[in-house]
């Protein structure tokens, strides 16, 4: 996790990046803050639902990025421990099966993989899991 936080004349700013682990994305959720704050708040989701994730060490590469604004800054660090504390992003890392052959876990992308002769799921007696609630 990434925190930027820059301050103009009449505003502090914060930016936090979420997180830089890398697997499959599972879900999005929405994320609230508590009741009581006085920061306004917006989050840009850069990665979709069943998404692979293969470089997320860069600003650009990281999965959820939360813009954070607050005239009182002690009332904006609050809030960024807060999010730092609840936030929970669902990833499965054990979707990557090695550098030499990455395989994919959603049902949609079954047909292909079994029509390879070296696939493991030739067999057709593998368990294979959905990636999203959509598929």
């Amino acid at each position: 996790m990434d925190i930027i936080i820059l301050k103009n004349n009449k505003k502090h700013f914060a930016l936090i990046n979420f997180p830089n682990n890398e697997g499959v994305l599972l879900h999005q959720s929405s994320i609230q803050l508590r009741a009581y704050s006085n920061s306004k708040i917006r989050l840009a989701w850069r990665v979709s639902e069943g998404e692979e994730l293969l470089d997320a060490d860069g600003i650009d590469d990281n999965i959820l990025q939360i813009f954070l604004n607050n005239p009182n800054r002690h009332e904006l660090l609050r809030d960024i421990a807060d999010l730092s504390r609840r936030i929970e992003i669902p990833i499965d890392r054990n979707s990557m099966a090695g550098t030499e052959r990455r395989l994919p876990i959603c049902r949609r992308d079954l047909r292909a993989i079994a029509a390879s002769s070296s696939s493991p799921f030739s067999s057709g007696h593998q368990l294979i899991r959905s990636c999203t609630t959509t598929d």
